[in-house]
């Protein structure tokens, strides 16, 4: 191949790899995005229906309107008739002097009626306290929204509810399903945005494959170290090439070390198989690999373990390559097969 076609093609292969590599950046960007809008949509519609319940059930609000307006009906059961306020404004219509004495008759019949409703309030906890009476769950109050007397509805199950507080549970509700459908949108959009995460990231791993399976070297790295590289460098695939060289070299430094360390009885390819098992076992951690195969103990049982498909410690164990044959070539093999041909004329 000319040098110039070859120095087209790794410059497309750069741009390509920077493509790819800003592409995941992006998608991770928008991925932390949308986890955001997710917790802060799942953690609002937590409490919205919390709230939305206390809401449709809350009594208190009662007190205070009747404390204002006591002759105001709040339910059909709890009607409240004001007779001595009514003769006193009759009573101060046709006489000047009575009128101390209707005031008084007036703020009297105020406090008896702020009392009725009190105690009509404490009747109603009990009968929800023993059953008699509902106790505004979420479904039912969304339920009602579906109503067009919904105002009429909730007072039903809740007489002591005012117009402000059914308009506030009705924008309540309707605010709520509108943040679960937007969180149901949220969730379709994370999990299609992981699935794209995940093919950008294969295309990438293939790219690293092709490109380590092209060389003709001894040392070819595993599936397993190619992914640790990848991930540690979050799939840049620049620098995950340039960690995989390194990995590889510190396994070459390990065989070499584990050499000069045992014994010359010892095999070199069981010693091989030892530091490749090692190394991937220990997380590709260059010191923990030297504690174990210093021992040659253990470092011969991981690697009896490793090639009956065993676990040790609980994590599974990588099977040893086989030791590395390098293909030849058609001219190679052409050339052989003719010198092969020669001895046996010359013979």
């Amino acid at each position: 191949m000319k040098p110039g076609k070859l120095i087209r093609q790794a410059s497309i292969s750069n741009q390509s790899s920077k493509l790819l590599s800003d592409a995941l950046k992006n998608l991770e960007h928008l991925l932390s995005q949308l986890y955001r809008l997710r917790n802060q949509d799942r953690d609002t519609v937590r409490t919205a229906c919390e709230e939305i319940q206390k809401l449709a059930n809350r009594l208190e609000k009662a007190k205070e309107d009747l404390k204002l307006s006591p002759a105001k009906p709040l339910g059909k059961s709890h009607e409240i008739e004001d007779k001595s306020s009514s003769s006193s404004s009759a009573s101060s219509a046709s006489s000047a002097s009575s009128s101390s004495a209707s005031s008084s008759s007036g703020s009297s019949a105020t406090s008896s009626a702020s009392r009725t409703i009190e105690g009509d309030i404490e009747a109603f906890k009990l009968e929800r306290l023993s059953g008699q009476r509902l106790t505004l769950w979420f479904e039912l109050i969304i339920s009602s929204l579906l109503s067009s007397q919904q105002s009429e509805d909730l007072k039903i199950w809740n007489p002591y509810l005012n117009k402000e507080a059914c308009d506030s549970l009705a924008l309540a509700g309707c605010g709520i399903l509108f943040r679960s459908v937007r969180l149901a949108h949220t969730n379709i959009c994370i999990s299609d945005l992981q699935s794209l995460m995940d093919n950008v990231k294969q295309l990438v791993s293939s790219r690293i494959k092709v490109e380590f399976a092209g060389r003709r070297e001894s040392v070819q790295p595993t599936l397993r170290m190619m992914n640790y590289a990848l991930t540690k460098n979050r799939f840049d695939e620049n620098s995950g090439h340039d960690e995989i060289e390194t990995l590889i070299k510190t396994q070459d430094s390990l065989k070499k070390w584990v050499e000069a360390k045992a014994k010359k009885e010892e095999a070199a390819e069981l010693l091989h198989s030892a530091v490749e098992v090692v190394y991937h076992f220990t997380s590709f951690d260059e010191k923990k690999s030297k504690e174990i195969l210093g021992d040659s103990e253990l470092r011969l049982k991981l690697v009896d373990l490793a090639r009956r498909g065993c676990y040790y410690q609980g994590k599974s164990l990588h099977k040893p390559l086989p030791p590395f044959q390098p293909t030849q070539s058609q001219e190679e093999k052409d050339m052989k097969k003719k010198l092969e041909k020669e001895k046996t004329s010359m013979m």
